[in-house]
């Protein structure tokens, strides 16, 4: 990104494919991500507050059932807060980031704030499960996998198969936040990049561990783009 001024759409559409354009999947897949800029729901949700989209006094501790899939992953995956090649690429904050979107594309829809009892209801919703376990199937008609600490300790030791894999996750946040700047100027698009980021490599990271591998390669990444596309797009109410 440039200091003083931004990329057009284009500009940086030609960049990233000319990086990365031999990847196959990837050229339908940034037209996709193209088609954010045309999208109401995606607009509304680069603008949602986390801080500010719950009642007053809402407090999700006071809520004793915690997911099985937080608590897995807590009891299985560092919580240090940077992480390395000794830690790995995924921890329980990253997990928990990925369930954020659940209420943040709720409230878009219900169109008041939330409740305790909204928490209540995502809290024992299968959708974040679904998401991990079943990534871009998540909507199918598929059983919910069962949640095992396996799968977290399998997470949370990931690695990047090459740099390639790396840096394209990050070319399509500077993708979309070319699309932010450019569509919707003046705010600043900090937070939802940085969660789009996690959650993205998140979904990556899950694809790896249920092809029974332990490093993330560029056809992760394409999965995780998709879940997160196809997220923006379901009826979130049909898993709550």
């Amino acid at each position: 990104m440039g200091i003083f001024s931004n990329p057009t759409n284009e500009e940086e559409t030609e960049k990233f494919l000319s990086n990365f354009g031999d990847i196959g999947g990837v050229v339908e897949l940034v037209d996709l991500t193209l088609e954010l800029e045309h999208s109401s729901v995606y607009k509304d949700l680069t603008y949602v507050d986390l801080d500010e989209i719950n009642e007053p006094g809402v407090d999700t501790s006071e809520i004793e059932e915690v997911p099985s899939f937080v608590k897995y992953a807590a009891e299985n995956m560092s919580n240090f807060p940077l992480r390395t090649s000794f830690t790995g690429l995924l921890g329980p904050n990253d997990v928990w980031l990925h369930f954020t979107f659940i209420p943040s594309l709720y409230f878009l829809g219900v169109g008041r704030k939330l409740t305790l009892d909204d928490y209540r209801m995502f809290f024992g919703s299968v959708l974040p499960v679904r998401l991990m376990f079943l990534l871009e199937d998540f909507d199918s008609s598929k059983e919910t996998p069962e949640v095992t600490p396996d799968f977290f300790k399998k997470l949370g030791k990931l690695k990047w198969e090459n740099k390639k894999a790396s840096k394209l996750n990050v070319a399509f946040s500077d993708l979309r936040l070319t699309i932010m700047l450019n569509t919707w100027p003046g705010k600043d698009f900090s937070p939802i990049c940085v969660n789009e980021l996690a959650v993205t490599r998140l979904w990556a990271g899950c694809s790896a561990v249920l092809d029974g591998r332990d490093r993330i390669s560029v056809e992760d990444v394409l999965v995780g783009q998709r879940v997160y596309l196809k997220l923006i797009n379901c009826d979130v109410m049909k898993w709550l």
